[in-house]
């Protein structure tokens, strides 16, 4: 019975799967980088004091804020196993058998780290006033800039399939094997990691003193490469004879 014959029929009959699946092992996704650090948060200034006898003592601005860690880079994808070689004997066969081979598809890469958040700016120091005495406010500090994000890992290559040998003493009518095999699939890679927040600029001192600057948002980490190959798909060797003959 021709091939397309045997496809239809067993389609027909609710075949949705294959009956016999010789295949590698599906490689495992990267490991997940490791985030970033948050940035300290700076320390707020001094406030001023003034006394109507021996004047003033200035305040002081907040420091700034330290910048976040960067986040690190992800790991790659493993590589798909090989098929394992298989040797099938079949005595009679009525019916139609589905048989898949190929290698396993590879791991997709990890997602990098995420950078850590920049330190919030330190609030400036209130100024002060007492008789004819004043001093002013200081500004806020500035705000620390976000961690760059950790690189995606690259994806895994697929793995090869195998020599698939099948040996029937007899097909039936409407009988036969119907071979499967496709390339596996190499692995995805893995997402750059997000950038860290910016921290906010510090409070300005009262009355009206200048509020700290904004730090700059991190950078997005690289993504990473789909794996380089698929597998070589697997192949089969159908053949009539008896047990003894399947090599």
């Amino acid at each position: 019975m021709e091939m397309h014959s045997l496809i239809a029929e067993a389609v027909a009959l609710g075949q949705s799967t294959p009956d016999i699946a010789i295949m590698g092992d599906q490689g495992s996704a990267g490991s997940h980088g490791q985030d970033g650090n948050a940035g300290q948060s700076g320390v707020d200034g001094r406030n001023g004091s003034c006394n109507w006898k021996t004047g003033c003592s200035g305040s002081s601005a907040g420091t700034g804020g330290g910048n976040g860690g960067n986040g690190g880079d992800a790991s790659k994808g493993r590589e798909g196993g090989d098929a394992l070689p298989a040797k099938i004997y079949v005595g009679e066969l009525t019916g139609t058998i589905f048989v898949a081979g190929r290698g396993g598809n590879g791991g997709d890469g990890g997602v990098g780290g995420a950078g850590g958040a920049g330190g919030k700016g330190g609030k400036g120091g209130n100024g002060a006033s007492d008789g004819a005495y004043h001093t002013g406010p200081s500004s806020g500090g500035n705000g620390g800039d976000g961690g760059d994000g950790g690189d995606g890992g690259n994806g895994g290559n697929g793995g090869n399939g195998s020599l698939v040998e099948i040996v029937y003493g007899k097909l039936n009518d409407s009988s036969g094997f119907v071979p499967i095999s496709e390339p596996s699939q190499p692995g995805s890679g893995g997402a750059g990691g997000v950038g860290g927040s910016a921290g906010a600029g510090g409070q300005g001192g009262s009355p009206n003193g200048g509020n700290g600057s904004p730090g700059d948002t991190g950078n997005t980490g690289v993504s990473g490469h789909k794996g380089s190959s698929g597998g070589t798909p697997s192949t089969f060797s159908i053949r009539q004879g008896t047990l003894a003959t399947l090599s």
